[in-house]
C-alpha cells in the first residue's frame, strides 16, 4: 500500500486523526518524551546537559516517530520539520538532528 503524506488543515475527519495521533503521543510519553500536539502539528521537547545527549535522545525519538508513521501508512515531511535549541549560553555545541537521512535545519531565535 502506498503511504500518504500528512494533510494540512484536516476537515471533518479530524476526530479520526485525533484517535490515530493519540497512539503516537502515548508511545512517545512512554519513552519519556514531552510532547504537545495541536491539530496536525506536534512539538517534541528535550532537555539535557550536552549537545551529544540531546542529539541522541532527539534522534532516537524521531526514529520512533518515523517507525510509527511507517506502521500507520503515514509519513512525516522532513522539509516541514524544524529543530530549535533554547539556551542561555552564548556559545554551545550544536546538535545534529535528523529525520531519516535528512538533517533538520536549526531555527534561531531573536532577542526581540
Amino acid at each position: 500500500m502506498p503511504s500518504k503524506p500528512l494533510r494540512h488543515g484536516l476537515d471533518s475527519r479530524s476526530n479520526l486523526w485525533n484517535l490515530v495521533l493519540d497512539s503516537l503521543l502515548r508511545e512517545l510519553g512512554d519513552l519519556g518524551v514531552y510532547v504537545q500536539a495541536f491539530a496536525d502539528d506536534v512539538v517534541l521537547m528535550f532537555s539535557g546537559q550536552s549537545a551529544s545527549a540531546l542529539e541522541a535522545e532527539t534522534n532516537r525519538a524521531l526514529a520512533h516517530v518515523r517507525d510509527w508513521g511507517d506502521r500507520n501508512k503515514l509519513r512525516f515531511a522532513p522539509s516541514k520539520t524544524n529543530a530549535m535549541v533554547l539556551t542561555r549560553k552564548l556559545k554551545f555545541d550544536v546538535p545534529v538532528i535528523r529525520m531519516g537521512n535528512t538533517k533538520l535545519p536549526l531555527l534561531t531565535r531573536s532577542a526581540s
